[in-house]
This record gives C-alpha cells, structure tokens and sequence, in this order.
C-alpha cells in the first residue's frame, strides 16, 4: 500500500515538473517576441535601428509634449523697440514679433481673446492686432497717448485715457471702431469701471482732480477735486470703492462710487502712483515710487496699519490670485519684494534683471512673469520658491503684458515651427552680410588678446610707424610670435590706426 502511494506521488510530481517546463518555454518565446515587435529603436522596415537614434526620438517625442502641454501665449508691449513680443509659455520663447507704433506702453486683451490692443503713447492711435494672425488689422484714431482703459462689464466696449488730449476714448470692441470722445482732464490717464457699467472713472495726471463719466449717456457728469496730479485708480472687489493716488501730495483719496463722495484722505509714502485693493477688499496697498515704500491701508477705518521698506521706485502691488501674497514691483530696483498679507511682512526680496514693472500669474498661478524695463527680458518667478527659473529674452523696455489661455495646441505649434524658420533665416542673412575675416586680423584678435582686452590696443593711441616698438615690446613681455607673425602683425595695425 505504501509503495502505491509513493508512486503516485512520483507520478504527480514528474507530470507538474513537465507542466512548469512547458510554460517557462512558452512564456519564454512570448516575451521575446513581444520585445522584438515594440522595440522603440525599431527601424521603419522593421528592422533594430541604433540605440542612439532611437533615444533621439524618444526625446524629441517628449520635447513635442512639452511644448504643446496646455500652451498659453504672453503678449508684451515694447517701448524701447516700437512693437509686441508673442511668448508661447510652453516652450519661453518668442514666435512672433509685431510693429505696433511708438513706445508701446500697455496690450489689453479682448474678453474673448479676439484681439490684442495695444496703447502707442508715441502715437495717436491705439493698434489692434488678430491673435488669430498676429498681425496688425487696423488703427484706432483716438489722439495724442492713449494709456490706461477700463472694460465695459458687458466686454464689448472699452473706455481710454487719452493722455494727450484731455479725452477719454470709447471704443466699440465688436467692430474696432471709435464710439465717441468724452471730455475728461488734462493728463487723462487710468480708467476704471463701475460694476454695474454706469459710470467710468478718469484720474488726469496733470490736473487736480478726477472725471466721472456717465456711460449711459457717455457724458461727464463731474470732477472730483483730488489735489495735484490724480494718477493711478482702481476699485475694490465689491466696486463699492475707488481709490486714487496722488502723487504730489503723498495721499489716497478713497471715494464712494454710488454717491460720488470722498470718504477719506489717507496719507502715503512719496510719490504714490499705482495702488490695488487686496483680493478681500480690507485692505488698500500703494506703490509709493518717490521714497520706495508700501503704504498699507485699512479700508474700514481708512487708516494706515503698515508702512514697508520695498525697492526703489516701488510701483505695482500684484495680488496673488490665492490672495496670500502681494507682489511688489520696483521702477528702480532689481528686485521683486513679496508681502505675506496674514502678517503684512515682506518674506522675500526677489533678484531678478532690472526695473521690474508689470506682473501677471499663469493660469494656474504656479508662475508669475514680470517686466525688465530697461533691459529685453521677460523673468519667470517659481510661486512656490520665490525664485526665477528663467529669463525670456523680448523687446526693449517692455513694458504691460497680457496673458492669452485660448491657444489650440496645433496653432501653437505652428507658430513654433515659423519661428524656427525665421530665427535660420535671420542667422543665414547675418552669415552672409558678415565681412569675412582676413589671415592677418585673425591673427591680431588671437595673439592681442591674450594679456589684455583688444579694446585697449584699439584706444592706447599709437598710430603708424609707432607699433613697430609697441609690438616688439610685447614680444619681450611674453607674446609668442614667430619674426614672420611679428611683421604681419605690425603692417596691419600700420594699415587700421595709420599716422
């Protein structure tokens, strides 16, 4: 009986053996036969291409999913260049660039990203780019520096500030074209817009005082007596509120925006001009740029809580869209200071190129990009870090910018790929219109330039016959030239500074 069941038992272990076998070997060939045909360095014939050709398309693969990953475009108006910058975000580059006229101060955007307005303060009009092209459709005939408008709640008409000509503008967004010039103030500059649409706000930065607009019947209905120079405005969350900076005598004036009234005077720091309600409304910060401070305001008492130290020529308090922070913008400055609004604190001082001015979030508010003006550069600031992580290289002095998120991923592709071209043309152009070098300037550039700059050479004066010394005491000074590089050396710079 024992011996029945030892071999049965040995019968039972042999056929699972035979079973473990046979499917080791079947799953064996499956394998290799499935890594045979997904081979991702597979040629197109079918054939294993090499393994370095094959991670460059898997690279380039995930570099083309980088750059069409949710794209969104950054329009920059340029005051030193005359035109706008077009940055598709998702690669920090610039696609397009478009003549827009001289110094061009600020872009708005349509409501329905339509179109791109941008405000010549060098001109007399305001210019209207498609951001379906990218190019300029028309000219909006306004007068002289139209700056600062303000949008209709229904996002169809837009309200400018004509500094120039003591207007504010109307425009009709629908079909680009001038509704009607309002009288406001001399210096007509910042609008804003009440939330019902009824009346428009104009502070005239070279008058005393602030036109109020009736939109209905598109008719100035009164000047509000601010005091000298009335310059940025803007309006709390609830639009309950207008506050207006002025900057000769260091103050916000606070006004009711049903009654007309001014509710209070606050004093500011020197040379207030732009200032922002936090996104709560209970508080009101300025940019004063005269002494480089941050007034803090509390609104329901209308008293100063804070005074910060930011950098120079402080300018634009930006509201985080979270509402936890202020960034602080510096005319004057190298740097960004951020507030944390739970302490009223400046937590960090950000470096970034040069006189950083405007400042807009991305849509997720993960990245804020800011304005160098006096340099061409966009700098990319990390939320989370508070540090750049990078520098987008634009127009000169630029200056406002605009965000537009309705960027179909093959259109920004497309504009991608023209920007490559044009970028081969321009260096295929400058190659060609390059003077080529001679034998003998090769050898100045390489041999002058080892001890000292070839600028010094260029300014020392020696002329002529002279730089037969100059040459042989470089020579005892160190220089290795053969007698033959010696002579070439002193006949050419004979021939570019002669007697």
């Amino acid at each position: 009986m024992k011996n029945k069941k030892n071999g049965k038992n040995k019968l039972w272990i042999a056929l699972l053996l035979f079973s473990m076998v046979v499917l080791f070997v079947t799953a064996c060939g499956s394998t290799t036969e499935t890594t045979t045909s997904t081979n991702p360095t597979q040629g197109e014939n079918g054939n294993v291409g090499n393994k370095e050709e094959g991670s460059r398309q898997v690279e380039e693969k995930a570099e083309l999913q980088k750059t069409t990953d949710t794209p969104y475009w950054i329009y920059v108006a340029n005051e030193g260049s005359n035109d706008v910058s077009v940055v598709d975000t998702s690669i920090n580059k610039v696609v397009a660039t478009i003549p827009s006229g001289k110094v061009s101060h600020h872009v708005y955007l349509s409501p329905d990203e339509k179109y791109v307005y941008v405000m010549p303060k060098g001109e007399t009009f305001i210019t209207v780019i498609s951001t379906a092209t990218n190019e300029v459709i028309g000219k909006i005939e306004v007068g002289k520096a139209p700056t600062h408008p303000g949008y209709m709640p229904d996002g169809k008409t837009l309200v400018v500030g004509v500094t120039g000509d003591k207007v504010a503008a109307v425009i009709d967004m629908e079909n680009n074209k001038l509704v009607k010039k309002i009288e406001a103030g001399k210096g007509a500059h910042d609008t804003s817009i009440t939330k019902d649409g009824k009346y428009a706000f104009v502070s005239n930065n070279k008058s005393d005082f602030l036109s109020v607009i009736d939109m209905t019947t598109m008719e100035k209905v009164k000047d509000i007596k601010t005091g000298p120079v009335a310059n940025g405005n803007t309006m709390s969350p609830d639009g309950k509120l207008l506050a207006v900076g002025v900057t000769d005598e260091a103050k916000a004036v606070i006004i009711d925006t049903h009654t007309l009234e001014i509710l209070a005077e606050v004093p500011t720091g020197k040379g207030v001009h732009n200032l922002r309600f936090t996104n709560d409304g209970k508080y009101l910060m300025t940019g004063n740029q005269g002494d480089g401070t941050v007034t803090v305001i509390d609104t329901k008492n209308f008293e100063v809580v804070k005074t910060l130290q930011a950098g120079l020529g402080a300018n634009i308090p930006t509201m985080s869209p979270d509402g936890k922070y202020a960034y602080v913008t510096a005319n004057n400055d190298t740097f960004i200071s951020v507030v944390d609004l739970s302490t009223m604190e400046i937590i960090k001082n950000i470096p970034v190129v040069k006189n950083p001015h405007n400042l807009i979030f991305s849509p997720d508010a993960k990245l804020a990009y800011t304005t160098n003006w006096g340099e061409s550069s966009l700098s990319v600031i990390d939320t989370e870090t508070f540090e750049v992580v990078d520098n987008i290289p634009v127009g000169l002095n630029p200056n406002g910018l605009q965000l537009m998120t309705s960027v179909p991923k093959e259109v920004a592709l497309e504009w991608q790929a023209k920007a490559e071209e044009l970028a081969v043309e321009k260096n295929n152009k400058e190659t060609a219109d390059a003077t080529p070098i001679t034998l003998e300037e090769k050898l100045y550039q390489e041999s002058c330039s080892t001890c000292h700059g070839l600028n010094t050479i260029e300014a020392s004066g020696i002329k002529g016959d002279a730089w037969e010394q100059t040459v042989d005491k470089m020579i005892k000074n160190g220089a290795k030239l053969t007698p033959e590089q010696a002579d070439t050396i002193v006949n050419y710079l004979k021939t570019k500074f002669p007697n």
